[in-house]
C-alpha cells in the first residue's frame, strides 16, 4: 500500500507530479474546469470539494492550477489513516510512505510509523533524503527500509535540477547507509541533465562504497505527463551503457526503468 503526502521542498524541472509541491491555496479555479462537477466549493472553509466518486482522472484541474497543487486530496487524522490500512491489512505485505516529500510531516509520520510497527507492518518510506538527520533518527526504530531519489551527484547539477543543493542528502544517504537501512537509490536519466556517465559512476561508487547491497534504479526520463519543460529521452542503447559502467562499481543490484 502507497500513501502519497503532499507537499515538497523541491521543485524539480522534470517533475511528473507537480500537484504534490504545494498545499491547495483555495483559489478555485480549477473548479470551472471540471466538467463533471466532481469539483465544488466548500460551504465549510471555502476550499475545493472533491467528490471522488464523480471524478473521471482526466486531470483538467491540475493542469490549471498555477499553484503547483491539486484539489483532490484527503485532509486525515491520524485514526483515520490507521482505519484505511486495516481495511487492506490482509492484502498487502507493507506500507510505503511517499511524496512529495512526506519527512516534511514528521510530526504525523512519526506517530504513524510507530503505529505501524506496533502492528507488526513493514514500513518503507519514499523520501529525496534533504531534510535534517534528526528526523530520520526519530522514525529509525519503526521504518525496515528508505527508498532515496538522489537527483544528482554533484551539486550544481543539484541546484539546477531542484533549485536546492544535495548537501543534506549527501549526509543522509551516508549515514543511512551505514545502519543497512537503504533498499533503494534511484536517479532519473536525460543527457540535458548532467555527464550521465559521470553522474551514475560517483552515485554507484558512493553506494557501493557503503553497503554493495543497496540497488540503484535507473529511470529513464520520459516525456509524457510532463507540464514543464521536455527534454530529450536516453535511447535504449545508452541505458545500457549507463548500467553497465554502474556494474563495475561492485554493486549486486543495478536496475533500469
Amino acid at each position: 500500500m502507497a500513501i502519497f503526502f503532499q507537499g515538497c521542498q523541491f521543485d524539480c524541472i522534470y517533475c511528473h507530479n507537480s500537484e504534490t509541491i504545494n498545499k491547495c491555496t483555495s483559489c478555485g479555479l480549477c473548479i470551472k474546469e471540471c466538467s463533471t462537477k466532481a469539483l465544488f466549493l466548500s460551504s465549510i472553509n471555502k476550499s475545493p470539494g472533491w467528490a471522488k466518486d464523480k471524478c473521471i482522472e482526466c486531470d483538467a484541474c491540475l493542469r490549471k492550477c498555477p499553484h503547483s497543487s491539486s484539489p483532490k486530496y484527503l485532509s486525515l487524522g491520524l485514526d483515520d489513516l490507521l482505519t484505511c490500512v486495516k481495511k487492506v491489512s490482509d492484502f498487502i505485505s507493507g506500507v510505503t510512505l511517499s511524496g512529495g516529500e512526506v519527512l516534511l510531516q514528521i510530526e504525523f509520520v512519526e506517530f504513524f510509523v510507530r503505529k505501524l510497527k506496533e502492528k507488526k507492518i513493514s514500513v518503507f518510506i519514499d523520501t529525496n533524503a534533504s531534510v535534517p538527520w534528526e528526523f530520520f533518527e526519530r522514525i529509525l526504530p519503526y521504518v525496515d527500509q528508505f527508498m532515496i531519489d538522489l537527483k544528482a551527484y554533484d551539486n550544481k547539477d543539484h541546484i539546477k535540477l531542484t533549485s536546492k543543493n544535495n548537501n543534506l542528502a549527501m549526509q543522509n544517504i551516508y549515514k543511512l547507509g551505514k545502519l543497512k537501512k537503504i533498499y533503494e537509490v534511484r536517479t532519473v536519466i536525460s543527457e540535458d541533465f548532467f555527464d550521465c556517465f559521470k553522474t551514475v559512476k560517483k552515485i554507484s561508487v558512493f553506494i557501493s562504497n557503503l553497503d554493495k547491497d543497496i540497488q540503484y534504479k535507473l529511470i529513464k526520463y520520459r516525456s509524457h505527463g510532463l507540464r514543464k519543460k521536455k527534454f530529450r529521452e536516453p535511447s535504449d542503447d545508452l541505458m545500457n551503457k549507463l548500467k553497465a559502467e554502474t556494474i563495475k562499481s561492485g554493486l549486486n543490484s543495478v536496475t533500469i526503468s
